[in-house]
């Protein structure tokens, strides 16, 4: 069976959104506003950080900007829901839950502009199983086994069943012990779709650690921009093309709107020499 998949992979560099910034490095131009917009289906409400870009020569961190007016819209009854601001950080809606296949849009006013994303709530989709490859060395975790670390790289397999007639598009990130780790992973069901799915997963981990995986069911908009995004990072230009928003208004940013499922693997074996 498994030589009959056909799977495609993506990997892309460290990039997460609530542990890391998105630094869009710019050369010297007007500042532009960055919006991170994230809603999902656990439970844990709206998350909104709103920062700045700086010049390419600036040393200082992208700042975060305060004082804006951010206002989650559902669509179909146009009910709208104000986001408080945290001292300093980001915007939040606690407890707020999206649900399954209606459309919303964050509306950000900033400094008198106003900036618009929607995205549509997809369903979610189950992960089937969550396996380690076992020919990826020695009880799947290659290594100096006397290194006093206990680091081990391990390669997972993600397996879940792709919706048939849509086009469906993934993200997944992986937590060590509830940290999550330096990559993430996109998918795309462009040559498989509506089958049984594959997707691989590359941590580093150590004996006894527990690893979650998630799997984030995202739309194309947010799947194009993560695309480019990774595009920015690995390429030389020192002035590199600003990932495709989907705010309007001329912001850079994303509004990632998902479904979120997780499994859980932990790695035992016993230390040799």
């Amino acid at each position: 069976m498994m030589q009959r998949l056909i799977f495609s992979l993506l990997l892309l560099g460290s990039l997460t959104a609530c542990e890391k910034e998105i630094d869009i490095d710019l050369n010297s131009t007007d500042p532009k506003l960055v919006i991170e917009a994230l809603l999902d289906d656990s439970g844990k409400g709206a998350w909104v950080k709103l920062t700045q870009t700086v010049n390419f020569s600036d040393t200082i961190g992208n700042p975060v900007q305060s004082g804006a007016l951010v206002v989650l819209v559902r669509l179909s009854n146009s009910s709208r829901d104000t986001l408080q601001q945290l001292p300093d950080s980001a915007y939040i809606l606690p407890n707020y839950v999206p649900v399954y296949g209606e459309e919303y849009a964050f509306e950000v006013t900033h400094q008198g502009n106003f900036y618009r994303a929607t995205a549509r709530m997809p369903q979610p989709i189950p992960i089937d199983s969550l396996v380690i490859d076992p020919s990826f060395g020695t009880g799947g975790l290659p290594g100096n086994r006397a290194d006093t670390t206990n680091q081990r790289n391990a390669l997972l397999y993600a397996f879940y069943n792709d919706p048939p007639a849509a086009s469906n598009y993934y993200q997944i990130q992986a937590f060590q012990n509830d940290t999550v780790t330096d990559n993430l992973f996109l998918y795309n069901d462009e040559v498989n779709s509506g089958l049984f799915q594959v997707s691989p997963v590359f941590v580093q981990t150590y004996i006894n650690g527990r690893i979650r995986v998630e799997l984030h069911h995202i739309d194309q908009a947010v799947f194009r921009y993560l695309t480019n995004l990774n595009t920015n990072i690995g390429q030389s230009s020192a002035s590199p093309a600003n990932p495709i928003s989907n705010f309007s208004g001329d912001a850079l940013g994303y509004f990632k709107l998902y479904a979120n499922t997780s499994a859980e693997f932990q790695l035992v074996e016993p230390l040799g020499p």
